[in-house]
């Protein structure tokens, strides 16, 4: 209605192919795309990848308002999405992190290959500002030197900006706990992956606690 409103011609078709296999190939059997100007959808991943090649054939440009995944649109140059990935929206924390003046900043991970991806997006991110001031965001593994060399770290005085680069429930969950009872000496803001708003093992009050960002 907005868009008509606008002056759009617009003709809208709603529908449900309910995620099962048969009623998507009846969808593209029966041509009911065919002459479509843009499909937005489906919202399950089988299906998408589906109508995405159908798309791509017939050159209909194919939204996805809920994949958040990279690979959909790798291959389909008609593909788009909403969500950006994990990877992307790092290297626009790191962007956003480049001007912090705290004399503390660091980045905490477990030196696994996927947080070294979100780590090199981040310094991406970082190195990305026109500023001729960058902050510094030095790296530590947790793996390798632990939990409490983390706190000798944090400063008593100033903000402690964390950037934990783990989307690992377990870890996370114990490490949170720590960085919440060191909260009460130190001023730490941790951000995050968005992944972390999937974690059911994570007490909301340590989020209150550590400011958490994602």
């Amino acid at each position: 209605d907005t868009l008509k409103i606008l002056g759009y011609d617009i003709e809208l078709k709603v529908i449900d192919c309910e995620n099962r296999p048969w009623k998507r190939q009846q969808l593209i059997k029966d041509d009911k795309l065919k002459n479509t100007d843009l499909i937005v959808g489906p919202f399950y991943s089988a299906t998408f990848d589906v109508i995405s090649k159908f798309a791509y054939e017939n050159c209909i440009p194919i939204v996805s308002p809920t994949i958040q995944g990279k690979k959909i649109i790798d291959s389909n140059p008609y593909a788009f999405k909403v969500i950006p990935s994990d990877e992307r929206m790092t290297g626009y924390m790191g962007r956003y992190l480049a001007k912090s003046d705290t004399t503390k900043n660091m980045v905490l991970h477990y030196g696994k290959p996927d947080e070294q991806v979100l780590l090199w997006r981040f310094r991406q991110g970082l190195e990305a500002t026109d500023s001729n001031f960058v902050a510094k965001f030095p790296s530590y593994s947790i793996a390798k030197s632990g939990r409490d060399s983390i706190r000798t770290r944090l400063s008593l005085t100033k903000r402690n900006n964390l950037v934990v680069l783990s989307e690992n429930e377990v870890n996370i969950a114990s490490l949170v706990r720590k960085l919440s009872d060191w909260s009460e000496d130190a001023y730490i803001v941790v951000y995050t992956p968005n992944s972390w708003e999937r974690f059911k093992t994570l007490d909301v009050d340590h989020f209150d606690r550590l400011r958490v960002h994602m």
